[in-house]
């Protein structure tokens, strides 16, 4: 009796984490928001699009209907005068009030320099990851969650466009390979994960090339791989796939939100699918507290006494 009980715990702790029915996770996801957080205008229209009030109602009305995660995969923290006044600091009690689950860093994000980026991180209260970068305190390589039943492990990478900084601001930085520290941290995580994300800030043409390269090689990813992405402010409006692997991207500012849900069963990708909810005046007024904050800001017209003006870097063609 002893023999066969102890034969039972050794089969299941051998037991993988895989799901034996059918369960749908959605993500939402944002890519280079830069900080615009007042609704723009649309070319030869007069609607406003966008807006941090408006982004988060449609995130409250979306979570109501299926709890998941959000996620932001850089350049989130400047590039508008709403962010740059403060350095940051409103996009990181913006993105606190709305509630993200996980942050990974654009070449944008970078250029604030790392004694004012080691602060917004520090008051960020959701992990930052970068798992092919060094020398930033307070980031992680990775995180898990666990959601609708399923074991999530979320990556961070930053691509080769930190390359495109000037020396001095990333002096005190070092990166590795992407795809290198990608196929690491996946062979780390595959061991107790159900999916692993992707958040990357390389560009479109860079992340369809790691899913080549991960997932449609002689030996693809078995666990399913999300590629969250960005740079190359690439609206995506359908999830791009090869084999185990799906890229998403939702162009830039806010305007839109991404949405992707993968249904996993047994360990296996049975399906995907993703959409762009555009931000619309249809949402009305917003998220009140978030409408309040956005205002706050827009009277604040001053950036802090140390405050060097911010670098603005352009964004990798799609």
């Amino acid at each position: 009796m002893k023999k066969l009980l102890s034969s039972l715990l050794v089969l299941l702790s051998c037991t993988g984490t895989a799901v034996a029915s059918p369960v749908t996770l959605r993500i939402l996801y944002l890519n280079d928001f830069h900080g615009q957080a007042n609704p723009v205008s649309q070319a030869g229209s007069p609607a406003q699009i966008g807006g941090a009030a408006r982004l988060a109602r449609q995130i409250e009305l979306l979570r109501r209907e299926h709890p998941g995660l959000l996620l932001a995969t850089g350049d989130m923290l400047q590039g508008n005068s709403w962010a740059d006044r403060s350095q940051g600091r409103s996009v990181i009690q913006l993105m606190n009030l709305i509630g993200f689950d996980a942050m990974a860093l654009g070449i944008n994000d970078l250029s604030l320099g790392r004694q004012v980026l080691q602060k917004r991180i520090a008051g960020a209260a959701f992990p930052v990851v970068a798992a092919n970068m060094s020398g930033l305190a307070g980031t992680q390589p990775r995180v898990y969650f666990n959601r609708a039943g399923l074991r999530v492990a979320v990556i961070g990478l930053m691509g080769e466009s930190a390359s495109r900084l000037p020396a001095g601001a990333v002096a005190e930085l070092s990166f590795g390979s992407a795809l290198e520290a990608a196929q690491d941290q996946i062979s780390e995580a595959e061991l107790t994960a159900d999916l692993v994300i992707l958040l990357t800030h390389q560009g479109y043409k860079r992340d369809l090339a790691l899913a080549q390269e991960l997932c449609g090689g002689a030996s693809p990813s078995l666990i399913p791989v999300l590629i969250v992405g960005g740079d190359s402010h690439t609206r995506l409006e359908q999830p791009a796939q090869n084999g185990n692997c799906t890229v998403v991207q939702a162009g830039k500012g806010g305007e839109a939100l991404g949405i992707v849900e993968l249904t996993i069963n047994d360990g296996k990708q049975v399906s995907v699918t993703g959409r762009l909810q555009e931000i619309t005046p249809a949402l009305g007024h917003g998220n009140p507290k978030v409408a309040a904050l956005v205002r706050h800001y827009n009277r604040s017209k001053t950036a802090a006494p140390s405050a060097k003006p911010p670098q603005h870097y352009p964004h990798r063609n799609p």
